[in-house]
């Protein structure tokens, strides 16, 4: 069944999850279950994407921080982003919680490619940092919170 109104949930009725999703010619299909009065069906909505805007859109950066809260290192995931020139195209600063930069890390650290930057929750000067609220940020405008506990 293809439906071309809106969603309106029915807390009557139960919605499972989605259960596929299919993408061609710039069209997605979403589909998930229906369960209604004891008559199972399926569902999906029609969803039409300008090919020209999506790829004109520059991917933003993410940052991901494992594990979190840490006691002894943390690994900073840095993927996505513009390709841009500059060293500090994707540099990664860590700033404490009064806005101090507390570290930072190159570009040949951050790699786009999602490899991790290891920090072993040290400053600038290699002292280890006390226990507290970390942001961890990218020069792309990515940010993390990180939280190191003692």
């Amino acid at each position: 069944m293809i439906s071309q109104s809106p969603f309106t949930p029915d807390a009557g009725v139960f919605f499972g999850d989605y259960i596929g999703i299919a993408a061609r010619n710039g069209r997605v299909r979403p589909f998930w279950m229906r369960l209604d009065s004891a008559q199972l069906s399926v569902w999906t909505a029609l969803i039409d994407i300008d090919l020209a805007e999506v790829r004109s859109t520059p991917a933003r950066m993410r940052l991901t921080v494992l594990p979190n809260p840490t006691r002894t290192e943390a690994r900073i995931f840095a993927w996505g982003g513009q390709e841009t020139a500059g060293a500090e195209a994707s540099e990664v600063r860590i700033y404490g919680a009064d806005g101090r930069l507390v570290r930072s890390f190159s570009s040949a650290q951050a790699s786009r490619t999602g490899l991790p930057i290891s920090w072993d929750l040290r400053d600038l000067e290699g002292r280890r940092v006390p226990a507290g609220s970390y942001w961890v940020r990218s020069s792309q405008g990515a940010t993390a919170r990180l939280i190191v506990t003692r």
